[in-house]
């Protein structure tokens, strides 16, 4: 991206004041003769404040601009009190799309968070004659939400903000404010440090370390994500294992059995889950268990065979009948609330994707809402009723057109939204709830079919005799029998169950160990590593011709601090033993150092600018050297300085700028 031109109208109690100024690629310096009260920093910081970054300034909205922009401007020696000032700023990004923003620092019908945002170039849009579309900055939803400027202007640079931790613990994006004091340095706060902090109400964990490894396009920041994906994937699946394997071991040896062939913790082999009991002083397969209690009922059975039907009374065969058609009746019952089970998961995803449109609906009315009370007067087709397609004119009505009826204000639609948002929540919350009862009432007579059957498997055996040798003995052994070979058939499928289970979990736990194994232990990759070698190469080299005295070391004994990249000789912070001049020399080498690399190989906004370099009485020689290395630089450029040596003049014309000199003051009568 880079700033093609600012306009800033200024009207007073005495006549219309502004500046009006253009960019070129390359180079421009924004000079004054001598002294520095003349306004060019107001120029830059009205660049801050038209993106919405003025917050580097220690302020937001006007808070953050001088008197002459809000409350009295100064011109030969008279004060004229301000009225109304709008900054207009032109820009462009890589793919040579210009647009205007225009955001009001003092005015009675514009609020400071709105911000105009006109399709082309600033001549146009002075004269209204392309169209725009008004949102809003220093407010909730600015970084994310569509009429967010800030998320306009991420994607204007064609960015994708990462997610990054805040010290409470949560999670935001790595706003634009936090990135402007790398390509903004401003006059006060700018020098002090090599990224100006802003103040701390982002909150960001390690923010300087986050920016240089955004800025550079460290593989870092994504490995650091998949590493605590994959650490949280890596526990979540131990506590299955752990889970599966205490329900696995309390089923096992409630039922008599000795469990083998499992951990405790997830192993990287297919588990070879075997089962034995105790018989006769001595451990048994469950297979071999299995077999001999089969062999008992077979001797059992063999001495109860009789007919049935003929031995059955009257009284019963009735309760035998009824048992028979409540099983019936149970079953169908169970069927019939599985299928209402799947209506209902159905009904929930509908609810929820209904919801879903309903709060960006809310959404998008409450962002028209917000721009709407900030002074837009745009015609928005989401309040007028406008197709955005074809623009004509549509009716949220079943009435024929020819009768007219009263469209909802955006207040109304926001309310009219709200009470469709309770009503689905409301619908969403019964039929979760439903849902919930159902799979209860599943499980339930589930249980009582289960009942059922066994009850009725008891009836029948009770009239099991053999009228040579009858014996209630045998039928208790055979009912007793009967139930354990039932309970060993689920116990059996129950293991195969869980068998298959942690087939399944020991494949992703070895995938989440395989994919560790890939991470590099330091979280940098080959190419991460080859861009701190080359920063480190630029930081140093650019130091020596800043001529950088403080601290003798070689290029060896440098390093740069892994918690925020801070250049360091023998694990030392440089700065703490720099003088205050030298501190300004080596913010110049960093920031030129950071800025060749990522308008290269990295994420670059396009320009940076420069707001009186010349810091600490600088010395002039050096100050050139830094004019001749701006001017080599791969990104726009746009410096604001005092001109003392016209030899920085002469530096820059070996390369060619774009010199826009104040003379007196920088807003003047138009």
């Amino acid at each position: 991206m880079k700033i093609n031109r600012i306009k800033v109208i200024i009207q007073t109690n005495n006549g219309r004041f502004g500046a009006d100024h253009s960019f070129t690629e390359g180079l421009n310096l924004i000079g004054t003769d001598g002294k520095n009260t003349q306004g060019k920093s107001s120029i830059i910081e009205c660049m801050f404040y038209a993106l919405g970054l003025e917050e580097i300034l220690s302020g937001q909205n006007d808070k953050a601009l001088k008197p002459s922009l809000k409350s009295i401007l100064e011109y030969n020696n008279v004060d004229y009190n301000v009225i109304e000032s709008d900054v207009y700023l032109e820009i462009e990004n890589e793919k040579s799309k210009n647009i205007t923003i225009r955001r009001s620092i003092k005015n009675s019908l514009r609020d400071n968070k709105l911000v105009s945002v006109y399709e082309g170039d600033l001549d146009n849009s002075l004269n209204k004659d392309i169209d725009y579309e008004d949102m809003y900055v220093h407010d909730g939803g600015a970084a994310t939400n569509k009429r967010g400027f800030h998320k306009y202007l991420e994607e204007f640079l064609d960015w994708q903000l990462p997610m990054v931790d805040t010290y409470d613990g949560k999670e935001v994006k790595l706003y634009l404010q936090a990135l402007a004091p790398v390509f903004f340095t401003e006059q006060k706060r700018g020098w002090g440090d090599l990224i100006a902090p802003l103040n701390h109400k982002y909150k960001i964990k390690e923010s300087r370390k986050k920016i240089v490894e955004y800025m550079l396009a460290f593989d870092t920041l994504e490995l650091e994500k998949e590493y605590y994906a994959l650490k949280k994937r890596e526990k979540e699946a131990k506590a299955q294992w752990k889970d599966k394997y205490v329900g696995l071991y309390e089923r096992v040896t409630s039922a008599g059995f000795v469990l083998e062939g499992i951990a405790k913790n997830p192993m990287t082999d297919n588990p070879n889950l075997k089962m034995f009991k105790r018989y006769d002083n001595r451990l048994i397969s469950f297979a071999t268990y299995k077999e001999i209690v089969e062999n008992k009922l077979r001797t059992i059975n063999e001495q109860l065979e009789c007919d049935f039907d003929e031995q059955i009374d009257e009284i019963n065969t009735k309760r035998l009948t009824k048992l028979i058609e409540e099983y019936n009746n149970v079953e169908k019952l169970i069927k019939e609330n599985k299928q209402s089970l799947s209506n209902l998961r159905n009904d929930v995803n509908v609810i929820e994707e209904r919801l879903g449109i309903i709060l960006n609906d809310l959404s998008d009315n409450k962002d028209a809402l917000k721009i709407s009370r900030y002074g837009s007067v745009k015609n928005w087709s989401i309040i007028k009723c406008v197709c955005p397609t074809c623009s004509q004119t549509i009716n949220d009505s079943l009435l024929p057109n020819d009768i007219d009826a009263k469209t909802m204000s955006i207040e109304e639609n926001i309310n009219y939204l709200k009470s469709q948002k309770e009503l689905f929540e409301f619908s969403l919350h019964n039929k979760k709830k439903e849902l919930l009862d159902t799979e209860s009432l599943i499980e339930e007579k589930t249980i009582k079919l289960s009942s059922i059957s066994k009850e009725i498997r008891a009836l029948k055996s009770q009239y099991i005799t053999n009228t040579s040798n009858s014996s209630e003995s045998f039928i208790r052994q055979k009912i007793s029998i009967e139930d354990e070979i039932e309970d060993m058939l689920k116990l059996e499928s129950y293991v195969l169950e869980v068998t298959n289970y942690y087939v399944e979990l020991i494949k992703e736990w070895k995938l989440i160990i395989e994919e560790l194994n890939e991470i590099p232990s330091d979280m940098y990759s080959i190419e991460d590593k080859k861009k701190l070698t080359l920063l480190r190469n630029l930081y140093y080299s650019y130091l020596l011709k800043f001529n950088f005295e403080s601290i003798k070391f070689d290029k060896a004994e440098l390093d740069f601090n892994n918690s925020s990249y801070s250049p360091a000789v023998n694990g030392f912070d440089i700065k703490y033993d720099s003088s205050a001049s030298d501190n300004i020399r080596s913010i110049w080498a960093y920031k030129l150092a950071l800025s060749q690399i990522a308008s290269k190989d990295g994420r670059h906004i396009g320009f940076m600018v420069f707001d009186e370099p010349g810091q600490q009485k600088a010395i002039n020689n050096d100050v050139r050297s830094l004019i001749h290395e701006l001017a080599d630089a791969n990104v726009q450029v746009i410096v604001g300085i005092t001109i003392e040596d016209e030899l920085v003049i002469d530096q820059a014309d070996e390369y060619g700028y774009n010199l826009i000199m104040l003379k007196n003051k920088a807003f003047r009568p138009v």
